[in-house]
C-alpha cells in the first residue's frame, strides 16, 4: 500500500484529525460532507473501504440502492458542471437548461430519501432505509422528461458554432499522454481512454447492468463536455436498469464492533476517481485513514495539455474537474 500518496492532501489531515474522536460510523457522515455535490459518492467511498477491511458483504438490494442514489448524484453533478461552463461561455440559455434539470434530479432525490444533497443513506454494512417502490416508479417518470432534456443539450453541444469555436482544440490531451498520467473521469475518456472503476464491478449493482464507459476522441474541452452530457444520458438508462432488476431481501449486513484490517476504495465520480484507505486495529477508532481527490490527481495534467492561455485556463480545468470553487457550490 503506498501510503504516501496520501500524505499532503487536505482532506486526508481533516480526516485524522477527526479519526481522533470519531469513530468509523461517524466518520462516513464526515466523509459525505467533504465537498456538497459529490456527498453520496464519498459516503460510498468510505462504506466500501470499511466493509473491505471488516469483510463484510453488503446485501445485494442495497448494492442496487447505492447504484441508484450514486447516479442520481453523478446526473445533478455532471449538470453542475455544464451550467458552470456554459455560463463561463456567456451561453446563459444553456447554463439555465442545465441548472433547471440539475433540479428535477435533486428534487427525486428529495423524494426519494428525504434529501437534496447531503443524503445521510449510506451506513457502513448497507443503507438507511429502503426505496418506497410508488415514489421510485413516479421519479422515473420525471427522470424520462430529464433525458430527454438531456439529448437537446448534447445536440447543443456538438452543433452550436459558439460552443464548437470556444471549445474545439483547447487544452488537448492526446491519448498517450493521457494513458501514461494519473487522470481519470472526463479527461482520460475525453481523450479515448476507457477506463472507468465501475467497469470493474467493485460496488454497486453494476457488474449486472452491462456498464460500458462512455468515450470521446477529440481530447479537448469539447469532448470533455460530450462526456459529461452523454454521461447524463447513461445514468439515466442505469437507474432505470437498477429499478427494474432490483432484488427482495435485507438492505444492511451486520458490522463488528471495532474494524481490523485496511482496504482501499476506487470510486468513480464526475471529475475522476476518488481514492479512500483505511485501517484498523480491532477499535471502533481507525488508526490511518488516506483520501485523495480526482481534482487532486487530475491537476497534476495541466503540464501536459497543449493549447493552454490565461484566457481559456477556466474551461479547461471545469471540463477536468479540477476547480475546486464548484465544491463550495
Amino acid at each position: 500500500m503506498n501510503k504516501s500518496m496520501f500524505e499532503t492532501t487536505e482532506y486526508t489531515s481533516r480526516f485524522l484529525q477527526l479519526s481522533e474522536v470519531k469513530d468509523y460510523r461517524q466518520l462516513v457522515y464526515a466523509a459525505e460532507r467533504m465537498y456538497g455535490t459529490g456527498g453520496f459518492g464519498n459516503s460510498v467511498a468510505m462504506c466500501t473501504a470499511l466493509e473491505g477491511a471488516a469483510e463484510v458483504v453488503i446485501p445485494e438490494k442495497a448494492q442496487y440502492i447505492r447504484t441508484i442514489l450514486m447516479e442520481l448524484s453523478m446526473m445533478q453533478e455532471n449538470l453542475l458542471r455544464l451550467a458552470a461552463i456554459a455560463e463561463t461561455l456567456n451561453f446563459d440559455s444553456l447554463s439555465m437548461m442545465c441548472w433547471t434539470e440539475r433540479e428535477k434530479i435533486l428534487e427525486i432525490l428529495d423524494d426519494l430519501t428525504g434529501n437534496r444533497m447531503i443524503l445521510s443513506m449510506c451506513v457502513p454494512g448497507g443503507v438507511r432505509k429502503s426505496l418506497d417502490p410508488e415514489i421510485l416508479e413516479e421519479s422515473l417518470d420525471e427522470l424520462n422528461v430529464v433525458m430527454q432534456k438531456a439529448e437537446t443539450i448534447k445536440g447543443i453541444i456538438a452543433e452550436d458554432s459558439m460552443v464548437k469555436r470556444r471549445l474545439r482544440g483547447v487544452g488537448v490531451l492526446a491519448k498517450e499522454a493521457a494513458q501514461g498520467s494519473s487522470v481519470t473521469g472526463p479527461g482520460a475518456k475525453g481523450s479515448g481512454v476507457d477506463i472507468d472503476r465501475r467497469m470493474l464491478g467493485e460496488y454497486g449493482a453494476y457488474r449486472n447492468l452491462d456498464f460500458v464507459p462512455v468515450t470521446e476522441t477529440g481530447g479537448d474541452c469539447l469532448a470533455r463536455c460530450m462526456v459529461k452530457i452523454r454521461e447524463v444520458i447513461q445514468s439515466g438508462e442505469l437507474i432505470r436498469k437498477a429499478v427494474e432488476n432490483m432484488p427482495e431481501g435485507s438492505i444492511r449486513s451486520e458490522m463488528p464492533a471495532g474494524i481490523n484490517g485496511e482496504w482501499i476504495a476506487k470510486i468513480e465520480q464526475p471529475d475522476g476517481v476518488d481514492t479512500f484507505y483505511i485501517s484498523g486495529s480491532g477499535s471502533a477508532f481507525l488508526d490511518e485513514i488516506g483520501v485523495r481527490t480526482a481534482g487532486e490527481s487530475n491537476q497534476k495534467i495541466m503540464d501536459r495539455l497543449e493549447n493552454v492561455t490565461l484566457e481559456n485556463e477556466a474551461l479547461i480545468r471545469l471540463t477536468l474537474g479540477i476547480d475546486s470553487c464548484l465544491k463550495e457550490r
